[in-house]
């Protein structure tokens, strides 16, 4: 069983996708509407991007709608930190509130000190609303 094949890109395909098309400035995965295709990228996703997309300025990685997600976690917002100096927009937040953001305060600060041109920045935990209101 492979959890890529059921939630969207995955760490093969940010592989794949770091491999193939390695002048990226932009790179969204992420998508917010309930029961779509989703991003469910990990560390490993997420070294492979920050080793072959040195360029991005633009990243989005969050994920929407989960329960059982290959979470992004301290090594990954690590590797990114260390490798993705143009980034001015960074997106990892996610809706699953049994899990959260869980790159730690080590992952953090790694963020802080190696991302100096960031505008934008989301490691949070988005609530979707439901209902009227």
């Amino acid at each position: 069983h492979n959890e890529d094949d059921n939630n969207g890109v995955g760490d093969s395909g940010a592989e794949t996708i770091a491999k193939r098309i390695r002048r990226l400035t932009y790179l969204s995965v992420g998508n917010p509407i309930s029961n779509a295709v989703q991003c469910n990228i990990g560390d490993h996703g997420a070294k492979a991007i920050a080793s072959g997309l040195k360029g991005l300025t633009y990243l989005d990685i969050s994920t929407f709608g989960l329960m059982e997600i290959e979470q992004l976690g301290k090594e990954g917002a690590i590797a990114i930190a260390s490798n993705l100096h143009q980034l001015r927009f960074l997106d990892l937040s996610t809706d699953c509130t049994s899990k959260g953001t869980e790159i730690s305060e080590e992952g953090a600060t790694a963020i802080a000190k190696g991302l100096l041109l960031l505008t934008d920045l989301n490691v949070g935990i988005m609530r979707t609303e439901t209902g009227g209101g």
